[in-house]
């Protein structure tokens, strides 16, 4: 699931709309109303976020911005 990320020099603030995506996906996968295809859905974008932090948290580690 290609998704656009946005642009920024500011780790904190990317830090902050992966946790906004993150919280996001949660809310929509606890959802009781929610259809299959949209718990599929927010299945995949917290896989994706989750990895996008892991990565973030790994170069952030290591000195990268």
């Amino acid at each position: 699931m290609p998704v656009p990320l946005p642009e920024t020099d500011d780790p904190l603030g990317f830090l902050r709309y992966l946790a906004d995506e993150i919280c996001q996906a949660l809310i929509d996968m606890s959802d009781p109303e929610a259809t299959k295809a949209q718990l599929e859905d927010a299945c995949d974008r917290l896989h994706f976020f989750a990895t996008e932090l892991s990565l973030l948290t790994v170069d952030v580690r290591k000195g990268r911005n």
